[in-house]
């Protein structure tokens, strides 16, 4: 595992309320075009997702075509896994996610502490100790 210090940017944040015109429209533009060139929608099936990944890339694409500014990052949370209790809403693996499109945005990284909890693989190759 690996922490980053990350600029968001120009950021499509999927967990706003704006952004849910700027998908669908992008869904749209998709379809049309898809159904134009007489191919197949992709399909999301479980973790794969081709038709989410298949909107994002029409949208960005559209973007440049119409000379709008492109995304730096895009943010969005992810809903997945069993129920932490019988009624909810939250998942044992409900995350957010940032997908970083400009690498400029990425102003630092480093190795999360405690290192032999999140790095386990390092086998004690950092000693920390004071």
């Amino acid at each position: 595992m690996i922490g980053a210090i990350i600029n968001l940017g120009n950021c499509l944040n999927l967990m706003e309320a704006e952004s849910t015109p700027v998908l669908e429209t992008a869904y749209s533009g998709l379809l049309q075009t898809t159904a134009k060139a007489e191919i197949k929608m992709p399909v999301n099936k479980d973790a794969n997702r081709a038709l989410d990944c298949a909107v994002i890339q029409y949208l960005h694409q559209s973007n440049l075509e119409n000379e709008i500014a492109p995304y730096d990052t895009i943010r969005s949370s992810f809903d997945e896994g069993e129920k932490v209790y019988e009624g909810s809403t939250f998942t044992k693996r409900l995350h957010i996610e940032v997908c970083v499109i400009n690498p400029a945005m990425i102003l630092g990284y480093y190795l999360p502490r405690p290192v032999d909890r999140y790095n386990p693989y390092l086998k004690g190759a950092f000693n920390f100790s004071k």
